[in-house]
């Protein structure tokens, strides 16, 4: 049987489906090889072709999950909430027969290059993940801060890969963000986040580098955009994809809504920055 090397995808309620437009076009345009996937949890029958035929569109009936469990989630958990819950049975999904390693992007991100070093990495291992940062955060009071951390977790779960062999993993996820996938800082919980801090401990796992993945305003402070023959370049890597987490067409002046009165990163003291939000602003008024 001939495996398929790597599949793709991001989960979305109806509206949120600008953003998973420009995501598909932007991961399709620089990785045809791969099929890519959208879950719409509240989607039905209807939005089957809404992407076109290099899209493939999943609903929740899709998964390998009672429909009585993925219900009472829906029922518990605000929109969020659920979209993040129901994400390692969406990698499940994924991983069929066929597909010898799936990744997971939050709709919020644009692809800038070929992402085949994390099928690389896939190949050697059951779990890849990109930490918030690489380096310690300045405490000087602005965010992100290393306290803001200590609530969302080590890892940012807008990312993350695993193979066929990374689905013990997958089903211990599962049972965790059944009932607790709840944001609820008090009690230690971020959605699907603080679970996987447990990861590196657990299971086979590799905590990936590159400063082009996972680029993002938790970042940005420790990154440095360069342009080398059109490719953007992250601390000397190639720029593979950009988190804009919080970011709203509305306000394309700010990076994000998470980082209050205080942000560490600001748009304008960065050219290329600037180009890469307002391009991707752009891209979103149009979808």
């Amino acid at each position: 049987m001939e495996v398929e090397t790597m599949k793709a995808g991001t989960i979305v309620a109806r509206n949120y489906l600008a953003q998973a437009s420009v995501l598909a076009n932007s991961f399709n345009a620089h990785n045809p090889e791969f099929q890519f996937h959208i879950l719409i949890i509240d989607g039905d029958e209807s939005d089957r072709n809404c992407f076109g035929p290099s899209t493939q569109i999943v609903l929740p009936s899709d998964l390998p999950i009672d429909s009585f469990v993925w219900h009472a989630m829906a029922a518990s958990y605000e929109v969020m909430e659920f979209a993040t819950s129901i994400k390692p049975k969406f990698l499940e999904f994924l991983l069929n027969d066929n597909t010898s390693s799936a990744i997971y992007l939050d709709p919020d991100i644009q692809v800038f290059s070929h992402l085949g070093s994390i099928k690389d990495e896939l190949a050697a291992t059951s779990v890849v993940l990109t930490p918030h940062c690489l380096f310690p955060i300045p405490r000087d009071g602005m965010e992100t801060s290393e306290k803001t951390l200590r609530h969302a977790g080590i890892f940012n779960l807008g990312f993350v890969g695993v193979s066929q062999s990374g689905k013990e993993f997958l089903h211990w996820w599962h049972e965790r963000l059944k009932t607790e996938s709840f944001v609820d800082l008090a009690n230690a919980l971020f959605t699907d986040q603080r679970w996987v801090d447990f990861v590196p401990s657990l299971f086979p796992c590799t905590i990936l580098r590159d400063a082009g993945l996972n680029v993002a305003y938790w970042n940005l402070h420790e990154r440095s955009l360069s342009t080398e023959n059109n490719t953007i370049r992250v601390n000397g890597d190639t720029l593979k994809f950009f988190h804009f987490s919080g970011f709203d067409p509305v306000t394309p002046w700010q990076l994000t809504k998470h980082a209050g009165a205080n942000p560490r990163v600001k748009i304008g003291t960065d050219p290329i920055l600037e180009i890469i939000v307002n391009d991707y602003s752009e891209l979103l008024q149009s979808a």
